[in-house]
């Protein structure tokens, strides 16, 4: 009886994550309440150098240069499965035009070690992130949404997620 138990409550807590998806636009619109911690920020800032030199000079609608260079990455905590880690999904500004596509946002995926080191899992441009309930290597899987219908899946490799084949990396980027 004990075990039976034990497996529908193991089944139950198998069953009952929910994929999640967040719809990249609303975190960038957003990110003045979200802004990224100062640590992401700063890996950001060497990340983008170039495409974050061309905001600062040529947006007309940023007026602000110091808020700019130092807050403009929007982030929200996500659960990809890490124990240890925290995983934070960091999103491009919403008016920095060379650091995103004409409606896709970009994005970063990005965990931050225990030793406080921060690396890159996933680099794209999309409309929506889905964190499936399927898990590869302890991660979950992400499957990606963008424009009218383009779908991308990705599974964790042990050190990034990758597109699953019959999908070309081009097509997910």
């Amino acid at each position: 009886m004990k075990s039976v138990l034990v497996s529908v409550l193991v089944l139950f807590c198998l069953c009952s994550e929910a994929a999640e998806s967040i719809n990249l636009h609303d975190v960038a619109n957003t990110w003045e309440k979200s802004k990224a911690p100062a640590r992401i920020q700063q890996a950001m800032e060497v990340l983008t150098k170039n495409e974050l030199a061309e905001c600062i000079a040529y947006s007309p609608d940023l007026t602000n240069r110091q808020r700019l260079e130092r807050r403009i990455f929007s982030a929200v905590k996500v659960d990809i499965g890490s124990d240890t880690n925290e995983t934070l999904l960091v999103v491009s500004p919403s008016k920095c035009w060379d650091l995103r596509g004409v409606h896709a946002i970009r994005y970063w995926m990005v965990e931050v070690t225990a030793t406080s080191k921060i690396r890159v899992l996933l680099d794209s441009s999309d409309d929506e992130i889905r964190f499936e309930r399927s898990r590869t290597k302890g991660y979950r899987d992400v499957t990606t949404y963008y424009g009218t219908g383009s779908t991308c899946r990705y599974r964790f490799n042990g050190r990034t997620y990758r597109p699953l084949p019959p999908t070309l990396k081009d097509e997910c980027l």
